[in-house]
């Protein structure tokens, strides 16, 4: 959603809800709900159990489609299922957005080792904590800092090197110092095949 600059039209955005509604019942109810039907129609008698769900991916491609998320969906959610916490993927990544976000959610990181400190303070989210989804080495330091993601063999790392691992592990930590705000973090991606690479260097090659 988004990642064309385009978005759902306003008048569009509940539609889109009752979708998301509709899966969240078919994971989660019982039995005595619709889809919760459907889903035991399909081998599964019990719901799934879970805290989190993201809104989107990436949104930040969107110029509007983070504010509508903020304002309809995470409104429309927890209406319903006010204990889930909710994840955005959108927030000051572009800086034409302006918006609030709702006590209680988490968003993903930008980049940034230093990204967690005074963050709460500085962006007066003072219940929001971050995720940081996504964090993995891609090309060797340059002095311009540009990420270039074309790949040009002079400085994408193609396999695991032993410095791309050290500032793997050195750039969590800066997370672990403000436990306040990061609440959770993956490193991503995980695994790559040697016959298919979308991205490297990954933590696992077969």
């Amino acid at each position: 959603m988004g990642q064309d600059g385009v978005s759902f039209l306003e008048d569009r955005m509940g539609d889109v809800l009752g979708d998301i509604l509709n899966e969240l019942e078919y994971v989660t109810r019982d039995r005595d709900t619709p889809y919760g039907v459907l889903r035991a129609s399909h081998s599964r008698a019990e719901p799934f159990k879970f805290n989190y769900i993201e809104i989107g991916n990436e949104d930040w491609f969107s110029l509007t489609l983070s504010l509508l998320m903020g304002l309809s969906l995470y409104s429309g959610i927890k209406a319903v299922y006010p204990d889930l916490t909710l994840i955005s993927t959108g927030f000051n990544e572009n800086p034409v957005y302006n918006i609030t976000l709702p006590p209680g959610s988490i968003i993903l990181s930008v980049e940034g080792f230093n990204f967690y400190d005074n963050w709460q303070e500085r962006t007066g989210n003072q219940n929001v904590s971050v995720f940081v989804g996504e964090y993995s080495i891609y090309q060797i330091d340059i002095p311009s800092g540009y990420v270039n993601y074309s790949r040009p063999p002079d400085i994408y790392i193609f396999y695991p090197t032993l410095v791309a691992a050290i500032a793997e592990g050195v750039y969590p930590l800066d997370a672990e110092r403000n436990q306040k705000v990061a609440k959770m973090s993956a490193n991503a991606p995980s695994f790559v095949s040697l016959n298919y690479k979308e991205w490297t260097p990954n933590l696992v090659t077969f």
